[in-house]
Formats: C-alpha cells, sequence, structure tokens
C-alpha cells in the first residue's frame, strides 16, 4: 500500500511539472513571431504585443513603447536571419532571450548593412497574455551605414 501511495504521489508530481513546463513559452517562438510582425509592418499585431511600460536601448539612445512603435514603422527589415539564441526563463513571468540577427534594415532614414548583429528581448506575461517588455539592441549605427 505505501509502495502505491508512493507511485501515485510521484506520478501526479510528474503530471504537474509536465503541465508547468507545457505553460513555459518557447522564447526563440516568440522572438521568431515578433521579428515576422515587424517585417510584416504588422503595426495592430505590434501593439498588442508591446507591453505598457515598455523599453529599449539602441546606440544612439532610448524609447518607450511609443517611441519604439515609431521606430518599426519605419524599420522595413528585409531577409531577416535570427540565430544563436539563447532563452533564461527567470521566472514565471519572465524570459530572457539573447541572440543575434542578421538583416537589412533602415534606421532613421539610413540603410544598414545586414551582418549579424546581438540583441536582447525580454518577455514578460501580462493579463493579455506574452508581452514584449525591453529590448537591447546595442548595434553600432555610423559603422554599418551603406554609402
Amino acid at each position: 500500500m505505501r509502495k502505491l501511495i508512493c507511485l501515485l504521489m510521484l506520478v501526479s508530481l510528474l503530471g504537474v511539472t509536465s503541465i508547468a513546463m507545457a505553460q513555459q513559452p518557447d522564447g526563440e517562438k516568440m522572438t521568431r513571431e515578433l521579428w515576422a510582425a515587424m517585417k510584416a509592418t504588422d503595426m495592430p499585431a505590434l501593439e498588442i504585443l508591446i507591453a505598457e511600460g515598455f523599453q529599449s536601448v539602441h546606440c544612439d539612445g532610448h524609447s518607450d513603447r511609443q517611441g519604439e512603435l515609431d521606430i518599426l514603422k519605419k524599420l522595413k527589415p528585409k531577409d531577416v536571419v535570427l540565430s544563436d539564441f539563447n532563452v533564461t526563463s527567470v521566472s514565471d513571468s519572465v524570459i530572457i532571450v539573447t541572440y543575434r540577427v542578421g538583416v537589412a534594415e533602415t534606421i532613421k532614414g539610413e540603410r544598414l548593412a545586414d551582418h549579424a548583429f546581438p540583441r536582447m528581448s525580454v518577455f514578460v506575461k501580462t493579463d493579455k497574455g506574452w508581452q514584449w517588455a525591453a529590448h537591447a539592441n546595442p548595434r553600432p549605427l555610423a559603422a554599418c551605414v551603406i554609402k
């Protein structure tokens, strides 16, 4: 009887762990979906994906949510290649994703070369689902501008 109770407890624990793991989203998949919305310039989707309180940092300064939406309207990314993903689940509600992006994009009216540069995105679980809360793009603009 004791063995049966232990076995049932183990099965229950494994079931709860499986459910928790299944509910944890795939950080790489979320990042790819975000970039697909950027590439399509799907502003309604991007407005849903970007959390209130969003912040980003770029080599030329920082942006809040509205500032980032303004940047994304003009980004016009072409031939996006995402690679070298590293995903960290900080908690049930925070995921940090570092990755490289090779993309030709237009920032502040300048067309940039498509070399792969590192990026970092942070996703948080909100009452609206998983949203993009922070982004770091340390890509140097002047060094990459196509003349």
